[in-house]
């Protein structure tokens, strides 16, 4: 009977028509035991892609859920841990043995990685035991571990955003979150995630309607402070400018370590003392994306 070591890692992926960039993200995650892609609905050479690169392929229908589908996509798993990639994401060379050696030597049972776009760096939990009833996906959209992560793994996982759904469906995100909260209005975390994504969309009286609602009230201090300093963005851009300072104000009162809200109060108010601050606070804050 072959018997699977104790640190087995699976890659899984959800994916509908990646064919442009899946081969990209498979090769860069070769030296995994198992491939598990869970395809939701392509009709181009996604899936003949998967299989010709070593991946196992299910199929499931797209229900507007990344967390029912992410759960799915592991529940075929059958390694001890699960790396989390998406099709338009690639690792560099010797990733996955840093993943592997890691887990081989550190206790604990989530980690997060970083997540570079562009300039924009975030942690995120990416790397976990395969326990589907104590570690599974939460949120519709902006989906999340349910548990907060034992540890690090410096990796980096480069996203591109050169996925089918980023350019195909761009209103998902919006369609998804304002679903969920016609059943649950009080959902704080979707309502920021909501608000952020009306942000992107340049829909700034729409944003600072969500933000609004919970600027005051949402539990945890980081986001309550990127809360304030999206505010303050929105109010610039309606060029509503005592708004925006007050906000910013309001942001650097919860968190002093944010340079973009000195680069922002220097750019309003001209005051040289706010663009030195931000010169000492660069670099001294990665915000981690759950």
């Amino acid at each position: 009977m072959h018997i699977r070591s104790t640190t087995s890692l699976a890659a899984v992926l959800i994916v509908r028509n990646e064919s442009r960039v899946i081969e990209r993200c498979l090769k860069s995650i070769k030296g995994v035991d198992e491939i598990i892609v869970l395809d939701t609905g392509s009709t181009d050479s996604t899936p003949d892609i998967c299989i010709k690169n070593g991946a196992k392929v299910y199929y499931d229908v797209w229900r507007d859920n990344f967390a029912e589908a992410r759960n799915k996509a592991n529940s075929y798993c059958t390694s001890d841990w699960i790396f989390i990639i998406d099709a338009d994401e690639y690792v560099s060379e010797g990733s996955i043995k840093l993943i592997r050696l890691h887990i081989e030597k550190n206790k604990g049972d989530v980690f997060t990685c970083i997540t570079r776009t562009g300039e924009k760096r975030a942690l995120q939990a990416r790397v976990f035991r395969n326990n589907p009833e104590k570690i599974f996906w939460k949120g519709a959209a902006h989906n999340y571990i349910n548990r907060k992560a034992d540890g690090h793994i410096e990796i980096e996982i480069i996203s591109t955003n050169e996925g089918w759904s980023f350019n195909n469906d761009p209103d998902r995100g919006v369609r998804i979150l304002n679903k969920h909260l016609d059943s649950y209005p009080n959902a704080q975390r979707e309502r920021y995630y909501l608000g952020r994504e009306y942000m992107a969309k340049c829909r700034y009286e729409e944003a600072l309607f969500h933000f609004g609602e919970i600027m005051d009230s949402y539990p945890d201090p980081d986001t309550r402070g990127d809360i304030h300093l999206n505010m303050a963005k929105a109010y610039i851009h309606l060029k509503r400018m005592r708004r925006a300072i007050n906000h910013l104000h309001e942001s650097i009162k919860i968190d002093p370590k944010i340079p973009e809200c000195y680069r922002l109060l220097h750019r309003l108010t001209k005051e040289g003392i706010y663009s030195d601050i931000a010169k000492i606070a660069k670099g001294k804050q990665l915000i981690q994306d759950v």
